[in-house]
């Protein structure tokens, strides 16, 4: 029995650390939420939260599943895609394989919701609303088995109490514990090692004896519950002072420690890049001017052959120029044509009106002849009536014309407008070929330039420099990061060191 509840402390003990451990570890992630939030944000974290079925038994879930419309959560399922990225990552991983779009959205907002985690805290038998709640519950639950084993032998009828004596002489209580040591001291101050605990069970096996525990011992047990009691209150105390000293830390480093950052990484940068200028212009002199690597054949004709593509590209350039200028003349030419032909139909059609208006106008005299009657008004009528039916003759043949002038033109207009189109593309066509063609040739431009100011500065670098010598990089002014310059020192000559051997030589000599 013994042995058991050493065992049973001994793991308690270690729940309780690696517990506190967590709860410490979970405030400086989590400080700023709450226990009920910080339990959806670990749920939003698991697999299971989207795979596992809701319960549909439940009442609560049934209901929930009733009134839940994915619609209405559009802007806040937005809000926790660009919130929370394993959200999104879940998403894309178990929708529609293993999940459906509405299936995912139901679990999670059911699981992850820090109200109904709070209902669901409240109304179990066994609560979890946090860490530090765990660890009140496991030390008081330890005090009450301590107490109640107490109890139980205080009321059990004392066998032995000389053997009782003999028992603990020498040793402290199995179950008393003192949370200030240290684990390496665990297996000293319970009492007992592993051997022992073997020793200890064949003997319960062998007989079982009622222990009764003197009133000494019962105080000094009372004392141990009460000391644990205290220590219990204080790591409390020490844990929510440590997680306002978080607090305050993180609302004071949090906006100075970020410039401070972005400037060391500034300055790197910059250290980086003066340190590259100088290690390119180190390069460039050993190997233009020291060995001599440069050839200038080399550089001429890369030189030449970019001004041929220059000049190659220019003329491209001109014919596109040229093309485009015949597509716009093809334009206006057409637009004319359609000008003269609609003014054309203008013109036949006012002739047709005045024909009808003369057609009119001679029908009225007709009708006056037709009334007045007599034998001068019958040849006078008939005059006109031949010169009606010459009108509606000549009429006629215009309104042929006219239609056939209306269809040519509109055959014409469709034509021009076609060629209108296919010229406009044409003309954007060029346009476009000449942008480009005008691009490469300026990017041909600066490339000349650029082999011209290379092939300029190796020249330089190849005849003897008289000028002095810097002693700051120009680069460092751009950066801001001073750098120096390989300085020319005068090698010593062969005359300089036999004088310097006789100096030596004449000072020792004194």
């Amino acid at each position: 029995m013994w042995s058991a509840l050493r065992r049973d402390l001994t793991e308690f003990v270690s729940t309780v650390t690696e517990d506190a451990a967590a709860a410490l570890n979970n405030m400086d992630e989590n400080f700023d939420l709450s226990e009920e939030e910080a339990e959806a944000l670990r749920r939003m974290k698991l697999e299971e939260t989207y795979t596992t079925p809701l319960n549909e038994d439940d009442a609560e879930a049934e209901q929930f599943l009733k009134d839940f419309n994915i619609e209405e959560k559009g802007e806040e399922i937005s809000m926790n895609l660009e919130k929370h990225d394993m959200l999104k990552t879940f998403l894309d991983e178990l929708v529609p394989d293993h999940v459906s779009y509405a299936e995912f959205w139901q679990r999670y907002f059911y699981r992850c919701d820090p109200q109904r985690i709070m209902a669901e805290w409240q109304n179990s038998s066994v609560e979890e609303e946090g860490p530090m709640n765990a660890i009140g519950h496991l030390l008081g639950d330890a005090v009450k088995a301590v107490s109640k084993t107490l109890a139980e032998d205080d009321e059990g009828k004392a066998i032995d109490g000389n053997k009782s004596s003999s028992f603990f002489t020498g040793s402290r209580p199995p179950f008393v514990m003192n949370t200030a040591l240290s684990d390496g001291d665990d297996n000293e101050e319970l009492g007992w090692g592993d051997e022992e605990d073997e020793e200890d069970d064949e003997e319960e096996e062998e007989e079982e004896d009622v222990v009764v525990f003197k009133d000494e011992e019962k105080e000094k047990l009372k004392d141990e519950l009460k000391q644990a009691l205290e220590e219990r209150d204080l790591l409390q105390q020490t844990v929510q002072m440590q997680k306002k000293e978080l607090l305050e830390h993180r609302s004071a480093s949090e906006g100075s420690s970020e410039i401070k950052k972005l400037q060391m990484q500034l300055f790197e940068r910059e250290s980086e890049l003066a340190a590259l200028k100088l290690g390119q212009l180190d390069i460039s002199v050993d190997q233009h001017v020291v060995e001599g690597a440069v050839d200038m054949k080399e550089v001429g004709d890369e030189l030449f052959q970019k001004q041929s593509e220059v000049t190659q590209q220019q003329k491209q350039l001109e014919t596109l120029r040229n093309a485009l200028s015949e597509k716009e003349a093809e334009v206006s030419r057409h637009v004319d044509e359609s000008s003269k032909l609609f003014k054309q139909l203008e013109e036949a059609q006012s002739v047709v009106h005045a024909l009808q208006e003369e057609k009119r106008k001679l029908l009225d005299q007709v009708k006056k002849l037709q009334e007045g009657g007599g034998c001068d008004n019958e040849s006078q009528l008939q005059e006109l009536q031949n010169q009606v039916q010459s009108l509606t003759m000549e009429k006629n043949s215009l309104e042929e014309t006219l239609q056939m002038t209306s269809a040519d033109v509109e055959a014409r207009i469709t034509q021009m407008q076609e060629k209108l189109t296919r010229a406009i593309e044409s003309a954007d066509e060029a346009n476009r070929e000449k942008e480009e063609v005008s691009s490469a040739l300026n990017d041909a431009k600066r490339e000349i330039e650029k082999l011209g100011a290379e092939l300029n500065l190796v020249q330089a670098q190849a005849r003897p420099d008289t000028s002095p010598v810097r002693t700051t990089s120009p680069d460092t002014i751009s950066t801001g990061v001073k750098v120096d310059s390989p300085k020319i020192e005068k090698v010593r000559s062969k005359d300089d060191d036999t004088d310097d051997w006789g100096d030596d030589w004449g000072d020792d000599g004194v």
